[in-house]
């Protein structure tokens, strides 16, 4: 539900917001996927050891890891508190747009709550309460349906009353979730052993999430506050369109991590290479086509003054198909065999950065910001499904040696 809620909400602020109002919301958006390496690989490093360790049956190193992983998201919401507040103030003090400054300032509260609800909803999935993870995910997502009634009542006011009132749904959902150790002193060893694994998948996490806003950052630069909004209407497709692989990734990457904590076997993988790839193509395809014949007579019955942005948009429809490939890093996770596919990530960034700002130098402006995106998209694509299929075709060094469960191999 939660891409489908803001699509939602994306599609109330089309209706409701000029595009100038929606570039300066977006622009402000823009922090939190910047500042998201606050909790310094800990909390990512959690996504594979804490079912790594439970598939292992070994319950004093699950109650360790949530004891490091309360303590250091506390840490990272406050500090990406305190990193929103400050752009805030930037914002006021150089006499940036009054909705600017306010929206920095939702941005702060999203900073604040949101390692908070990573560190609860890794730990519930991690140790396969996923019962009790969709609940939390189901309950804030009505939350934030239901503030989304704020947008057509106060405009520009209302999306950003939204963002604060579910992200502090968010929070109160999950007080009572059973994954927070609060007692006991910290364990620098295993902080330290949980980053160590984690700045791979922070960095990959962290870049994925710049990937999907470079773009629109360089708009933002080059051009004005209207032009980004325009160029939200792609966003809102793109980034919705990520809720099929998203999804499922979330329920996969825990089971393939327990997997291999109880078998040791990469072999074994590539069934769940095969179950990524083929779900999200019977999925992708078809959705992504209807958005592209759909997405020009929508536009123009309900959001004309969004009708310059439809080139662009169709262009992200196509975009979107080159999603299949995201299931293919949960094998590279994994494994940790992540050193060339971030290789590849940065490169992909450098690579829209770049044609993103010639394109628009050379005149086509936020159509060429979305031909970018689609190249390096699709160069990640092809990237990403050959390594997978290549680190699952042989039993990778070391990961046969011993059985966790059945002992050495």
């Amino acid at each position: 539900m939660t891409p489908a809620v803001n699509m939602i909400n994306g599609v109330l602020i089309l209706k409701f917001l000029k595009p100038e109002s929606t570039g300066l919301l977006n622009t402000a958006a823009l922090l939190p996927f910047y500042i998201s390496f606050l909790h310094f690989g800990v909390l990512t490093g959690m996504n594979r050891e804490l079912p790594f360790a439970e598939g292992a049956g070994d319950q004093a190193r699950v109650d360790s890891i949530l004891r490091v992983t309360t303590r250091v998201s506390i840490f990272a919401s406050i500090a990406g508190a305190l990193a929103g507040l400050l752009a805030a103030l930037i914002s006021y003090l150089v006499g940036k747009p009054t909705l600017l400054t306010l929206g920095f300032l939702a941005a702060a509260m999203s900073a604040c709550t949101g390692p908070i609800v990573m560190q609860t909803d890794t730990g519930l999935r991690g140790l396969h309460r996923f019962t009790r993870q969709g609940w939390a995910v189901l309950g804030t997502n009505l939350i934030g349906l239901i503030a989304s009634g704020l947008i057509p009542l106060l405009g520009a006011g209302g999306a950003i009353c939204r963002i604060l009132v579910q992200d502090v749904g968010a929070i109160l959902l999950r007080v009572r979730s059973g994954v927070r150790i609060w007692g006991g002193s910290f364990d620098f060893v295993e902080a330290r052993r949980l980053a160590t694994i984690g700045v791979p998948f922070l960095m990959f996490s962290s870049l994925a999430g710049v990937m999907m806003v470079v773009d629109r950052t360089v708009v933002a630069m080059l051009m004005t506050p209207k032009e980004v909004g325009e160029l939200a209407l792609s966003s809102v497709i793109v980034n919705s369109m990520t809720f099929v692989p998203q999804s499922l990734n979330l329920i996969l990457f825990p089971k393939i991590a327990r997997d291999f904590g109880q078998h040791g076997s990469s072999r074994r993988l590539r069934r769940f290479l095969w179950i990524s790839l083929l779900f999200n193509l019977a999925t992708i395809l078809p959705i992504s086509a209807v958005a592209y014949f759909s997405i020009g007579p929508l536009v123009e019955r309900w959001f004309p003054s969004y009708a310059s942005g439809v080139p662009a948009a169709h262009v992200a429809c196509m975009t979107c198909v080159f999603w299949v490939y995201l299931g293919a890093g949960m094998i590279m996770g994994v494994l940790k065999r992540m050193s060339l596919y971030l290789g590849m990530l940065i490169a992909v960034v450098l690579i829209i950065a770049v044609a993103t700002a010639v394109l628009i130098h050379l005149g086509y402006g936020i159509l060429g910001a979305a031909w970018a995106r689609w190249f390096g998209t699709g160069l990640m694509c092809i990237f990403s499904i050959t390594y997978a299929w290549y680190l699952t075709s042989f039993e990778s060094e070391g990961t046969a040696a011993v059985n966790p469960v059945r002992g050495p191999a």
